[in-house]
């Protein structure tokens, strides 16, 4: 486009045009006005551009310097113009060492050396490969969903993983025996093959243990939590709320006086319940009483008489 021509200033957009153009109108306005900005040198100021927000956690201070300092350059912003915006678009840790950088000299130079050296890259390297390394199929719902996480987390650590080794990795994270070794020895040469297979194995859920109710006071809901999290408690820290000797409860304590419920004297039919015949081993009744054995006894009789 023409020097001069694009130095004319661009009118605003007409909403109000051909409606069923809307798309390419405002496509070929939007190219004008770039180009009317790039002819005039017209560039926003420091309040107008975001920066990349650094995560502790997760970002590679280098990396994040280097693109804050191309941006730097893009705009042409002095060195104080970039360092009072810093501030904002870092993480609760990194926030913190800003407000204490004891630095005089306040340069980009200066915040670059002493920032990279605060966070450096191996103490994050070495915290994915922890996560990497811990992260089981336990955690998640299906196979697929494990998989995709534990490739995202094996690729950060930078390594020249083959996807013979990723595959490896993957399936070595699989808890259940007989999927692993049925992953295992088929040999696939390719993620997207192992994505393939894990889609088709329904995964059968670890029961998680409940936690306390949010309704219940927190002395008890601090000993729920803390049954789950660290086991029962041994008897040596049960204490009693009664007499406050620690080895039992208070439902079970010694001191506690009890009153003996008289029990009902049992019925008729409770008493040839519990009866057995030592003849003819049936309930409900005594050999005294047994009419198997009285049967017996009067057909002995009748054939000694005859």
């Amino acid at each position: 486009m023409n020097a001069t021509l694009a130095r004319v200033p661009v009118e605003p957009f007409n909403l109000q045009g051909d409606t069923g153009n809307m798309g390419q109108r405002w496509k070929r306005w939007l190219e004008r006005f770039e180009n009317y900005v790039t002819a005039m040198g017209i560039k926003p100021t420091p309040e107008q551009v975001d920066l990349p927000f650094f995560h502790h956690e997760t970002d590679n201070a280098e990396n994040w310097c280097q693109q804050v300092e191309s941006i730097k350059t893009e705009f042409e912003w002095s060195d104080l113009q970039l360092l009072v915006r810093l501030r904002r678009y870092l993480s609760d840790e990194a926030k913190n060492w800003y407000e204490n950088w004891n630095n005089f000299n306040r340069t980009w130079a200066s915040f670059k050396r002493d920032f990279v050296e605060a966070f450096p890259a191996r103490q994050i390297l070495g915290r994915l490969f922890n996560e990497a390394a811990a992260l089981t199929s336990d955690s998640f719902n299906s196979y697929t969903t494990y998989v995709h996480q534990k490739l995202s987390l094996l690729k950060k650590l930078r390594a020249s993983w083959s996807d013979s080794d990723l595959i490896e990795l993957i399936v070595y994270g699989i808890t259940d025996d007989k999927v692993r070794e049925s992953a295992g020895m088929r040999n696939f040469d390719k993620i997207s093959d192992l994505i393939a297979y894990v889609s088709t194995v329904p995964k059968v859920l670890v029961a998680i243990k409940p936690h306390a109710s949010t309704n219940e006071p927190p002395a008890k809901r601090a000993r729920i939590e803390r049954y789950h999290s660290q086991g029962k408690p041994s008897k040596q820290e049960i204490k009693c709320f009664q007499c406050n000797q620690v080895g039992h409860v208070k439902r079970h304590c010694p001191n506690n006086t009890r009153t003996e419920i008289p029990k009902p004297a049992p019925t008729r039919d409770q008493k040839k319940d519990r009866l057995q015949c030592d003849f003819c081993f049936k309930p409900g009744h005594e050999e005294s009483n047994c009419f198997t054995k009285r049967a017996i006894e009067k057909r002995k009789n009748t054939v000694n008489k005859a």
